[in-house]
């Protein structure tokens, strides 16, 4: 797996660019370099978990709009609930993800691997309901991947003062990213994770 290493504190940047600065001989996509298809923009009051469970508790998931708080032991897999609402934010809610990543734990190669296995689950259970298979949106396993790191910005560094002086701008960041959206293909920003903030302070 490709883990994140070093700083992207000054220019912002999607995932996928990331993770190609940082590897050098390991393309988690396969980037073609064309322009991905992507879902249409339908937004949700709510981020699905992904696990029916939790988001029965949550009334439909984690609510946009609002900040929830998610604690844990050590191992308990809150980095990876973390990433995988970053998948489902793109694929199911038509929003992409802001990732403040303060203890270099985020897995590009993990996200990619959740993104991957979600669509073939999700694909699998449509041609079980709808047999005809008629409906296709032509985005295969590795294009929804591919469209879930272009829309996943990635902010990794470790002392209190880069974590603050980033929460300063970060309105202004949203602002321009989301209207940026209405005329190209990233979506606009409906999820902002931060990994841990309790690391760096």
């Amino acid at each position: 797996m490709t883990r994140v290493h070093g700083v992207c504190a000054v220019q912002p940047c999607s995932a996928l660019q990331f993770s190609r600065s940082t590897s050098r001989n390991h393309n988690p996509v396969g980037d073609t370099g064309e322009q991905q298809p992507h879902s249409p923009r339908q937004f949700s009051a709510k981020i699905s978990t992904g696990l029916s469970t939790i988001d029965n508790h949550l009334h439909g998931g984690f609510a946009t709009g609002s900040i929830t708080e998610v604690v844990g032991r050590a191992g308990v897999g809150k980095t990876h609930l973390a990433q995988q609402l970053c998948v489902l934010a793109a694929t199911t809610s038509g929003g992409g993800a802001i990732f403040i990543d303060t203890e270099n734990k985020l897995s590009l190669g993990r996200l990619n691997e959740i993104a991957v296995n979600r669509s073939r689950r999700e694909k699998s259970s449509k041609a079980t309901s709808d047999r005809s298979g008629d409906e296709d949106d032509g985005m295969s396993p590795d294009d929804i991947a591919q469209h879930v790191l272009e829309n996943v910005t990635v902010r990794s560094f470790l002392s209190t003062k880069e974590l603050l002086e980033t929460l300063d701008v970060l309105r202004l960041e949203i602002t321009d990213r989301n209207m940026q959206a209405e005329t190209n293909s990233r979506l606009p920003v409906r999820l902002l994770v931060i990994d841990s903030i309790a690391a760096p302070i």
